[in-house]
């Protein structure tokens, strides 16, 4: 199966995210007053889905990403900020979209108990090395096209969605 184009989307204040896509290939194809919608083109024949997201973001190095620049660590203690609104040190926490641990690590530091869900294989070893000493943290690879799969599959898997009481994903957060 060839993949012609691979759509996505990024908020306009995430410009963080608008320049990994558009290094790694993709183009601003529209947008609207919230979101630039990106496309890449025709994808190598074969590849899944999981190749295909793997290879994406592989380039790039999401490490460091939140403490490079003003704006990331801005983008760190704002959405720190928020979550402390929600949680508190018992929190049971569901990170989908994890990368390296960011905040994963942070949060765990502060006693939550944190579930860590990443799907690129990179950003996931990095994680567990990084969190290998720490039992609040259970970092988990899903493949979910949204946030919404990959409760639903966390749910199947282990009773992991029972362990949470706030369910955190970058601009929002599903509470139970």
């Amino acid at each position: 199966m060839c993949i012609h184009e691979v759509y996505m989307s990024v908020n306009k204040d995430n410009p963080a995210s608008l320049r990994v896509q558009i290094k790694n290939g993709a183009y601003i194809h529209h947008e609207n007053e919230k979101e630039y919608f990106t496309r890449i083109n025709e994808i190598e024949e074969g590849s899944s889905r999981e190749e295909i997201i793997n290879k994406f973001y592989s380039q790039y190095e999401e490490g460091g990403r939140l403490e490079r620049t003003v704006h990331g660590r801005l983008e760190f203690t704002t959405t720190m900020n928020y979550i402390h609104r929600f949680c508190d040190n018992n929190s049971k926490i569901l990170e989908i979209g994890a990368g390296t641990g960011r905040y994963s690590i942070a949060l765990a530091k502060e006693g939550m108990d944190v579930t860590a869900v990443e799907l690129v294989d990179k950003n996931l070893e990095i994680l567990k090395d990084k969190s290998r000493s720490m039992p609040e943290i259970l970092p988990v690879s899903l493949l979910c096209d949204d946030n919404i799969q990959c409760l639903q599959q966390l749910r199947r898997q282990q009773g992991l969605f029972k362990r949470r009481n706030r369910y955190i994903c970058q601009y929002g957060s599903f509470n139970k």
